[in-house]
């Protein structure tokens, strides 16, 4: 989770938060980081965004 945090330059309890479900909805900015990171694309962002769970 720290490298995490600091790669994307995220404060480390932002992504705990994500993590343990006490953020239900992340600003844009911290999920384009994280995704940047993980190198997760738009089109699969979109689909999961968009799905029913």
């Amino acid at each position: 989770m720290t490298q995490l945090a600091n790669l994307a330059g995220i404060h480390k309890a932002v992504i705990s938060k994500i993590e343990n479900g006490d953020t239900k909805r992340p600003e844009w900015k911290t999920i384009k980081s994280i995704q940047r990171i993980k190198g997760v694309y738009d089109e699969v962002m979109t689909y999961k965004n968009n799905c029913e769970v």
